[in-house]
């Protein structure tokens, strides 16, 4: 939404202009325009968000594997049993979900699909507003350090194992510059004005269109 101020004609979307769009709609886009040059991250329009991404072996959370030891007997000449390391035993595997953190990073998010599989690849961070402001100024590595700091609150192991990471943060996405409507825009871009600038209107002589669409 943000940037259809450089797209748009200025006989559409200008407040001095008689044609174009309704002044209601014109009053919405302009608000929305200011809150997302305001200097506070967190008051933009659109919000701050980083996430990082991991690759890992699955016994990192899903616990390692059974493993089968074979017992001589007395009678027999032996038998099958499935045995775990002493470190298992107590230990709950996880299957998908979602661990919460006060530390920056927020979350972790467990893959919830191809159990089975040896590896996998996890959410290793998925924050917002200060937070991500913050991790959006660090370097890939800086994020990706963060992100193990992070996850070293649950195990030391478990950080150790992550390999082959990657970050981003979407306000410093060209043609992006957020993740989505900020939950803290300031009051000259109040969801009012964004309520009028996702309804549908009609370009004068052209088709109609939603403004929270795509338009292709």
């Amino acid at each position: 939404m943000p940037f259809l101020e450089k797209i748009l004609s200025e006989r559409l979307q200008s407040r001095d202009s008689q044609g174009g769009f309704s002044e209601d709609f014109k009053r919405a886009l302009h608000a929305v325009y200011a809150a997302q040059a305001n200097n506070e991250e967190t008051k933009r329009f659109l919000a701050c968000t980083t996430k990082v991404g991991w690759q890992a072996d699955r016994s990192l959370w899903q616990g390692k594997p059974f493993e089968i030891h074979v017992e001589a007997g007395e009678k027999e000449e032996g038998k099958s049993v499935l045995t775990v390391d002493d470190s298992e035993i107590g230990v709950v595997p996880i299957y998908g979900g979602i661990s919460w953190t006060d530390h920056p990073i927020t979350q972790i998010w467990y893959p919830s699909d191809a159990y089975h599989d040896r590896k996998g690849v996890l959410t290793g961070a998925y924050n917002f507003s200060t937070d991500a402001c913050h991790s959006g100024h660090l370097s890939v590595e800086g994020r990706l350090e963060e992100a193990r700091n992070g996850a070293a609150r649950f195990s030391q192991t478990f950080a150790d194992g992550l390999e082959n990471g990657v970050a981003i943060a979407w306000q410093n996405m060209a043609h992006i510059k957020g993740a989505g409507l900020s939950g803290t825009m300031s009051e000259t871009a109040s969801t009012t004005a964004f309520a009028t600038t996702t309804r549908s209107f009609k370009v004068p002589g052209s088709m109609v269109l939603r403004a929270n669409a795509y338009i292709s």
